[in-house]
């Protein structure tokens, strides 16, 4: 890939680009996408069938598979791939399946092995510019003249026939300059105005700048903001704080505060407009969880956190409790104001 995308992204994409693609019919382009779906198609049904180990009924695993888009024709190529990437093994009697045996790891790891398997295995050019695109579009709307230079004319036509096929591309015009943008309705169509919003930060400040500072942010939710950020004249900012103090002014970047002793402070997340009403919820309670724990590791005095995934780990599995310290009252005082957590008098 012209750009490196992690083995986690990939099986995303792959996942990500085998739903949209699987009640559509593709024509001549169907034999370009043919390793992407197939591991979109692995991925699904290895979710769906861990922690079952033993499946003696294929006649049922047909079935299932069919939910996902997987016909009974391909799925023993579904099956093969997934032996090979060890994690099932198929017992087969005069030629027909009779037993599949799984070993699926946890949900994490899924899409990582994926990947990995992706990289080790024959895959086209044509099928590396599709996740490569899916990702940069799941991340940020783009010109498409961007898009365009960086694949050439005829593998750029390529790409997003299949994405305008399975609507995981899609293309607007923008009002102010009457270009046209891409974007992914994966994670954009519910929001229009932001998709303009962060086009016009695009072109102020160049795409690959916006899109670096976005990738940072998303490759560490709760990125601590500078105060200067929010207290010096913007004139006097750097360029990366300026795009960044734009993000969260036009609402693209969330900052939940966290108020302790060392002043309030702010920390940056990428949004998830994909989600749902009642996922959103979910969200603002894991980002209000995190922003308290960044403090601490950024910001502490005596308790400073040094091991921010441990204090997730106790926070997450039952008892749901972490030590005392010092500043416990205060750092985590909006979880106690938000209902998501308690202090105990005890441990004050």
């Amino acid at each position: 890939m012209g750009k490196k995308i992690s083995p986690l992204k990939i099986g995303i994409r792959c996942q990500d680009i085998q739903t949209s693609l699987q009640d559509i019919s593709l024509g001549p382009l169907i034999s370009e996408t043919e390793n992407i779906r197939l591991l979109g198609m692995a991925e699904r049904l290895a979710i769906h069938i861990r922690g079952v180990d033993v499946i003696d009924d294929y006649k049922k695993l047909k079935y299932v598979a069919g939910q996902f888009g997987i016909d009974s024709l391909i799925l023993p190529r579904v099956l093969e791939t997934l032996e090979e990437i060890g994690w099932v093994r198929v017992q087969k009697r005069a030629g027909e399946i009779v037993k599949v045996e799984e070993s699926v790891p946890y949900f994490k790891d899924v899409y990582s092995e994926v990947g990995e398997y992706y990289n080790s295995t024959p895959h086209s050019e044509i099928e590396d510019a599709i996740i490569e695109t899916t990702d940069k579009l799941a991340l940020s709307p783009i010109n498409e003249e961007t898009i365009k230079k960086e694949l050439g004319k005829k593998l750029y036509k390529i790409v997003l026939d299949i994405g305008k096929s399975g609507k995981f591309i899609e293309e607007y015009d923008s009002p102010d300059t009457e270009e046209k943008i891409l974007y992914s309705p994966i994670y954009w169509v519910e929001n229009p105005k932001m998709l303009e919003e962060i086009y016009k930060l695009l072109k102020q400040f160049g795409a690959e700048n916006v899109i670096r500072i976005l990738r940072e942010i998303q490759n560490y939710q709760g990125r601590p903001l500078t105060d200067r950020l929010f207290k010096t004249e913007k004139g006097s900012l750097s360029q990366d704080d300026q795009i960044l103090f734009e993000l969260i002014k036009r609402g693209i970047i969330l900052a939940p505060q966290v108020d302790s002793f060392r002043g309030r402070k702010s920390f940056a997340f990428t949004p998830y407009p994909e989600i749902s009403i009642e996922e959103k919820v979910i969200l603002e309670k894991a980002m209000a969880i995190l922003a308290c724990v960044r403090y601490g590791e950024h910001f502490g005095l005596i308790t400073k956190i040094k091991y921010p995934e441990a204090i997730l780990d106790k926070l997450l599995n039952p008892p749901h409790i972490i030590g005392p310290h010092t500043e416990i009252r205060k750092q985590y005082a909006i979880l106690v104001g938000r209902g998501i957590g308690r202090i105990f008098p005890d441990r004050v």
